[in-house]
């Protein structure tokens, strides 16, 4: 979910590093399109409307609490929110 990560002044360890493509301002809140630096996934991340985005190159951390993960074989939930 495009709320379920941060993003953060980067690059930064264990963070996956982005360059912002588009930022689509909703009033109360932003949506900014990243993508990776090898261009090969893109993001959809949800951030207050005060936040500043003038930085190209920042680091996309998920928030690991909110993350829900299934098994690779059989599809069954592992986790889910803390």
């Amino acid at each position: 979910r495009p709320e379920h990560w941060a993003l953060q002044p980067g690059p930064m360890q264990g963070a996956i590093t982005v360059r912002i493509d588009l930022v689509d301002d909703l009033g109360a809140d932003k949506l900014a399109h990243v993508t990776t630096l090898c261009h090969q996934h893109r993001f959809v991340v949800r951030v207050s409307a005060d936040t500043e985005l003038s930085d190209n190159v920042l680091a996309l951390v998920p928030m690991v609490n909110k993350m829900t993960v299934f098994h690779k074989t059989t599809g069954l939930r592992l986790g889910g929110w803390a």
